[in-house]
């Protein structure tokens, strides 16, 4: 009895063995996959676009991203997408490049190549990233992306490019400390052919800058500063800030055209705003709720409501009258001294608490592209986008005789239309 039981555990023991050695040794699972991928206990659904940079501070000096193969449309498509992801601060600046000029000449019998270069100009589509608060360039002339900066500034909220593209003030929220931190800082040389390189004279401005406009000619900016019970106005130049104006209201929109700086209360459907100008705070509106401005053309683009719905007018001195079309003044901008552009919603409806719930984005609109002219009083559609590309809220339009360029706020992209190819095709 005793030898069978030996045998039994001898013949286990050896199973045993052998089982180990296979487990630790041989065996492989069957689906690799369930080993290395992380497993979640809550849905995987993404946030929208617009908020991917939020908690998105790791270093990302040395990465480069994606974006590079945003614009995939050919040179001849009116519309391209120039970056795919949250972008802000978008400007045109003319950039002086070396061009080379290749031609034959014929020298005897046989023909002379010469080869000489010329300065020429070419349009540069300046952008920064929210993300990463790395600034990039959009050559119009080869249809080509680069990067200008690697510093990192994670979380931008807002941009604001100036003085012909040399200066950059950024705005980003510090969450620890409760306030707005503003970067004021020196941007490289641009130029498509050179690598990026580190922002230069880094300065920072006293905290909570609540309001940021460029002056009409891009070579300065505007800032307003809160305090506890008042707020200041400050112009910064050639990086140099110099005291403009002190209010004893805390809550200005700064805004600036034809020499003149303009100041509009927040604006909001339950209260009363008015125009002002700045350094006397004179009031140069009435009442009026709702109200914003976009300035341009020696005067500004102002909604509010009235009467049940929203109205869009142009003011300057001498001059006024209603658009034909209802917008939100903030999705208009001005492409020359006469001529703006604006997105406006085909979806409007005057149950929407405006301009509220679109601020807050609680809202949104489809919007298509709306041309006017001031001198002419007249407007017109556009440009009409495809549906396949989704829905357009247009915001931060900016343009020149040649292009427009906005931001669609659903998700922070970044788009160019060529205005040569618009305005000669049927829409």
């Amino acid at each position: 009895m005793n030898k069978k039981l030996l045998f039994v555990t001898g013949i286990v023991f050896v199973f045993v063995i052998v089982a180990l050695v296979w487990y630790f040794f041989f065996a492989t699972p069957k689906d690799g996959s369930l080993l290395v991928e992380k497993q979640y206990p809550v849905t995987s659904t993404s946030l929208p676009p617009r908020f991917l940079f939020i908690g998105d501070e790791s270093d990302t000096t040395d990465s480069k991203p994606s974006s590079f193969t945003s614009v995939t449309q050919k040179k001849e498509d009116p519309l391209l997408r120039i970056w795919d992801k949250p972008t802000t601060g978008n400007t045109f600046i003319e950039n002086t490049i070396l061009k080379e000029i290749t031609a034959t000449t014929t020298a005897g019998t046989g023909t002379v190549l010469t080869r000489s270069q010329i300065r020429a100009t070419t349009t540069i589509l300046l952008f920064v990233d929210r993300e990463t608060g790395f600034v990039y360039g959009y050559d119009t002339q080869n249809v080509s992306l680069f990067q200008i900066t690697n510093t990192s500034v994670p979380g931008v909220h807002d941009a604001y490019i100036y003085n012909n593209g040399k200066s950059i003030l950024f705005r980003y929220a510090d969450r620890e400390n409760e306030s707005i931190v503003s970067l004021v800082a020196t941007l490289p040389n641009i130029s498509p052919s050179m690598s990026p390189t580190s922002l230069t004279n880094e300065e920072y401005l006293n905290l909570n800058v609540s309001s940021v406009t460029v002056s009409d000619d891009g070579a300065a900016l505007f800032y307003a500063l809160t305090t506890e019970d008042s707020s200041n106005i400050y112009e910064l130049r050639n990086g140099k800030s110099t005291f403009v104006a002190s209010s004893p209201f805390r809550e200005w929109i700064l805004g600036a055209n034809a020499g003149r700086l303009y100041a509009t209360p927040k604006a909001s459907s339950y209260a009363f705003g008015v125009v002002t100008t700045v350094p006397n705070f004179i009031p140069i509106s009435k009442n009026l709720a709702g109200l914003q401005i976009t300035p341009g053309a020696g005067g500004y683009i102002s909604s509010f409501w009235n009467k049940g719905e929203i109205e869009t007018r142009f003011e300057r001195a001498g001059d006024s009258f209603a658009f034909p079309f209802r917008v939100i003044a903030t999705k208009c901008g001005f492409l020359d001294r006469t001529v703006g552009v604006c997105g406006v919603p085909i979806n409007f409806s005057y149950d929407m608490n405006l301009p509220d719930d679109w601020l807050k984005g609680f809202t949104s609109f489809k919007d298509e592209l709306w041309i006017f002219d001031v001198t002419k009083r007249e407007g017109s559609l556009y440009y009409s986008f495809d549906e396949s590309l989704g829905d357009f809220d247009i915001i931060n339009i900016k343009g020149n005789t040649l292009f427009i360029s906005f931001i669609n706020k659903k998700d922070g992209n970044l788009w160019l239309i060529q205005r040569v190819v618009v305005e000669n095709r049927a829409i």
